[in-house]
């Protein structure tokens, strides 16, 4: 028997995550959420017994192990597709088998695997890998994974992350900020493309299709992190227009993905080594204040407060330094927190 499901290093979003009781004198334990974990199997030869799973701690795991626990299955061919229910944490290794008369006649697990926060990103260059510093996850066990699109695999999320340029982003500086005060892993999946303007991310388009599918892919999510802006100051795009390029995109994703998970926007229209233009960035700026106070949109970092030591130089990639780079991944940790504390908002939908 193989686990095709979940594979290694892969990170489910975890739901019933409530901020108001997630301190650790909270009578019974932290409410910090559980997990509905798809488990899908490849078993050539047909099973009739009773199919289990448990979860073992792997290293200074946050969570708690599942003892052996019954596995409802469904059957196509040779593969048995179920729901695993895992408390919030990681990294576990699940262990599944199959029980007839008493005895194991198939078995198998996966590991590490984790029940924590999902965050889909885009934009553009600065959400992309197009800084200065390659930075690291410093989590020992390794608890910030990226997805790779192309790969179909989840890794550890050091810079360069998958498929989104050569160089450093924000992204690790983020997580190692958020995961020792959330304590569950963390996953992300990023499909930012440098040099776009919010116009070739509208519906019809390859950007919003893989956009789309990013969602698709991991299921749910938290948030979209949203970072992007400097393509249309050089395209001197009105605040109207972005304000409904915006609405627009995420309104098409909300019937693509079949759930409303909440934007945060950067404020990111200052690109210094390549123009000064303090009118159309203030259009941009303008329409993201008033996307801030739209239903659906919540406020990210404000970015564009980084000038000086915080960008690079001629002779770098011309986006944030490696002092930027933390300094913005810290700002972008504030705005997460500050948002996974909020009380009214639901769940990501299982």
């Amino acid at each position: 028997m193989r686990v095709l499901l979940p594979v290694a290093y892969q990170v489910t979003q975890r739901v019933a995550y409530d901020p108001l009781r997630a301190d650790q004198h909270e009578p019974g334990s932290p409410a910090l959420g559980f997990g509905s974990v798809h488990i899908e199997l490849d078993l050539p030869n047909a099973a009739n017994g009773m199919f289990q799973f448990r979860t073992d701690l792997l290293s200074d795991a946050f969570g708690k192990a599942v003892d052996w626990t019954k596995l409802r299955v469904t059957r196509t061919g040779s593969r048995y597709d179920g729901i695993a229910e895992l408390p919030a944490g990681g990294w576990y290794r699940i262990d599944v088998r199959v029980v007839e008369d008493n005895k194991v006649v198939a078995e198998a697990s996966v590991e590490p695997i984790g029940v924590g926060e999902v965050f889909v990103i885009a934009g553009q260059s600065y959400a992309a890998g197009y800084s200065d510093a390659l930075t690291q996850i410093e989590d020992p066990q390794g608890r910030v994974v990226a997805y790779d699109v192309d790969k179909k695999t989840w890794r550890v999320a050091n810079d360069p992350q998958p498929n989104v340029g050569p160089g450093g982003t924000v992204w690790p500086s983020m997580c190692n900020a958020l995961l020792p005060v959330i304590q569950v892993p963390i996953g992300l999946i990023n499909v930012a493309v440098d040099a776009t303007s919010s116009r070739k991310w509208l519906p019809g388009g390859k950007l919003y299709e893989d956009f789309a599918t990013a969602g698709k892919t991991v299921g749910s999510f938290r948030f979209v992190l949203w970072q992007q802006g400097e393509s249309d100051v050089l395209e001197k795009v009105p605040t109207d227009t972005y304000f409904n390029n915006l609405v627009r995109i995420r309104a098409g994703l909300l019937n693509e993905w079949a759930f409303e998970p909440p934007w945060l926007l950067a404020k990111s229209t200052l690109h210094p080594m390549v123009y000064n233009d303090p009118t159309h960035e203030g259009y941009i700026r303008a329409a993201i204040d008033r996307l801030w106070n739209t239903p659906g949109f919540r406020p990210g970092p404000d970015t564009d407060v980084l000038g000086g030591e915080n960008r690079g130089g001629p002779h770098s990639r011309r986006h944030f330094s490696e002092l930027g780079q933390r300094r913005a991944g810290l700002m972008w940790f504030a705005a997460v927190w500050n948002e996974l504390q909020r009380s009214d908002y639901p769940s990501p939908h299982e």
